[in-house]
C-alpha cells in the first residue's frame, strides 16, 4: 500500500476528511495537498503529524515486536524560552 493509501485509509478509519490535513500540514491549498498525495511527497514529520491528529503513533516496528514511536517535535511555547 502506497503511503497515501496508509493516510487515506487512516482519515476514512478516524472520520476525517483529506481537507483536514490543510492546517494539520500546514499546506497552503488544496492543489498542494493533492500533490503531495499524487506525487507520494510525505517527510516523516507528515506522517507523525497526520498520526498524532487522528490520534495514533507512527512507529518503527520490528519482527521481533519492539517499537520505536516516532513524535512530532513542537516549537518551544515562547512562554517557557
Amino acid at each position: 500500500m502506497s503511503i497515501s493509501n496508509a493516510v487515506r485509509s487512516v482519515l476514512s478509519m478516524k472520520g476525517r476528511k483529506q481537507n483536514d490535513l490543510l492546517g494539520v500540514l500546514d499546506v497552503k491549498s488544496k492543489q498542494a495537498l493533492s500533490n503531495k498525495m499524487v506525487n507520494e511527497r510525505w517527510s516523516g514529520s507528515d506522517l507523525a503529524s497526520i498520526a498524532e491528529f487522528t490520534g495514533g503513533k507512527l512507529a518503527f516496528v520490528f519482527p521481533d515486536g519492539q517499537m520505536v514511536y516516532i513524535e512530532e517535535e513542537k516549537a518551544p511555547d515562547a512562554a517557557n524560552i
